[in-house]
């Protein structure tokens, strides 16, 4: 998959350009939570971020674009619970707090939650990489 959108490999990014490819993402994580990776369109979208088709392509080259990057910061917040895993402490206390933190996160972020649950059950076909990393 594409990890780097459109906008992102001119020298500097605008604050548009940010503002705009956030706004896309946020609208992303929407659509895709809600209708998963093969379920979801650039035109759904794009209507969620009220940008035209065009100009979401613009800024990602494509479904997939977006999605990478949608997944990286996903992943990014869903494994920091792994992050601060002590292997030096005790295992059943750390156990415990990894499954506090994961449930809060599930409260917290839910429609990240759903995004990384519907990739996991269809075999993680887009994570893998980022599964398989540190």
């Amino acid at each position: 998959m594409e990890m780097t959108p459109r906008a992102g490999r001119t020298q500097r990014r605008t604050r548009i350009q940010e503002a705009k490819e956030e706004l896309i993402l946020e609208a992303a994580l929407d659509v895709f939570s809600s209708n998963g990776f093969r379920g979801a369109t650039v035109d759904q979208i794009a209507d969620v971020a009220g940008m035209s088709k065009p100009n979401v392509l613009y800024y990602f080259r494509s479904k997939e674009a977006v999605f990478t990057a949608l997944v990286a910061r996903v992943m990014d917040i869903w494994l920091d619970p792994l992050r601060v895993f002590d292997v030096e402490k005790d295992p059943a206390s750390e156990i415990r707090s990894y499954i506090r933190r994961k449930l809060e996160m599930a409260r917290d972020f839910p429609r990240e939650s759903r995004l990384f649950a519907n990739e996991v059950l269809q075999g993680a076909p887009n994570t893998e990489a980022f599964l398989k990393g540190s």
